[in-house]
């Protein structure tokens, strides 16, 4: 049996769309336009660390991902493509990765990487959509689950960091509550 983890690498991806389920073909794939994660303390029941990165698609962005993001081509010009170091050394802190859609998440990383002839690997994973399913017998949107567990709502949706300090409440909820 495995230990329960201490350090919960809890993150996020915006993106310039969604992933094709018909292609395996990282050019057949929408691109990875930030990054943010935070480290929990599953035992100190504090953040410890914080990573956020924005990435330059190369490419105008869609107008409904500007539209859902506020994220602008102006705002990524500056940026530099994705690259794999600073999110590297943010998941080497740390024992399990959850995201709030797992095979979404994972998926993104795992094309980014493919175009840059990497492999992402992520050993240990957990999905809050898939652990939070028995709540209400269907799949919670990020902003339901933290209402559901906290009885509070957000600000900030679909901005990764913003998602990510809200997903990391419901962590340190879904683990209080042995859902985690």
């Amino acid at each position: 049996m495995l230990m329960k983890p201490r350090y919960y690498a809890v993150f996020d991806t915006e993106t310039t769309g969604l992933l094709n389920p018909r292609s395996e073909d990282p050019a057949q794939q929408p691109q990875v336009i930030e990054f943010a994660g935070v480290i929990y303390d599953r035992e100190t029941h504090e953040i410890t660390y914080t990573y956020e990165e924005l990435f330059n698609p190369g490419k105008p962005l869609p107008e409904i991902i500007t539209k859902i993001t506020g994220l602008t081509d102006a705002k990524l010009v500056d940026h530099q493509p994705f690259n794999t170091e600073g999110i590297e050394n943010f998941f080497a802190k740390g024992e399990i990765g959850v995201a709030h859609n797992m095979p979404f998440d994972f998926g993104m990383l795992k094309y980014e990487y493919m175009r840059l002839g990497k492999k992402f690997v992520l050993e240990r994973k957990a999905c809050t959509i898939e652990a939070s399913m028995h709540l209400k017998g269907r799949m919670l949107k990020l902003q339901e689950l933290h209402e559901t567990l906290t009885g509070e709502s957000f600000k900030g949706a679909h901005r990764a960091l913003a998602d990510v300090h809200a997903l990391a409440r419901c962590v340190a909820e879904m683990i209080k509550r042995g859902m985690l």
